[in-house]
């Protein structure tokens, strides 16, 4: 998401280049429909159940992520964690760990709440806000988000 939001508020290449990513690395804004950048070489799963994949082809990966059909995923460090490839392998390889000693596996990157509901309380000064969040992820990641931090 950070990585997103950089090449959104700086442009591409001017992300790219604070990133010390390759030119292109990034996309194209004009060619993706959605702010959420894939890479290439990203870890894709099936959503909201699957099997991984490697993402190779951007424009029909971010189809399918807007469709909801599959999304990135994130490293959990262990000996058999499947690693992601090109672009995304060098942005994650900081974060892999052949010291640790369980089997390691991927997580979805990005989820998507259900059952969205809120209303301002005027008298409290409080906007009160609901929604579903699939199990393992987190309510204060979403929040931060909505909230531009």
């Amino acid at each position: 998401i950070e990585i997103s939001l950089l090449a959104q508020s700086l442009g591409e290449r001017e992300a790219e280049k604070a990133l010390t990513l390759p030119q292109g690395a990034l996309g194209d804004k004009k060619r993706v429909s959605h702010f959420f950048r894939l890479l290439n070489g990203e870890m894709m799963m099936h959503y909201p159940h699957g099997k991984l994949f490697v993402a190779d082809d951007i424009q029909e990966e971010t189809r399918r992520f807007c469709d909801r059909d599959a999304v990135p995923t994130g490293p959990l460090p262990g000996k058999k964690m499947p690693e992601a490839q090109d672009v995304a392998k060098v942005l994650e390889e900081p974060f892999y760990d052949a010291k640790v000693a369980v089997r390691g596996t991927r997580r979805y990157a990005w989820v998507f709440p259900e059952a969205i509901e809120g209303h301002y309380v005027e008298e409290e000064a409080h906007y009160h806000l609901r929604f579903t969040l699939p199990k393992g992820s987190y309510a204060t990641v979403l929040t931060e988000l909505l909230a531009g931090r």
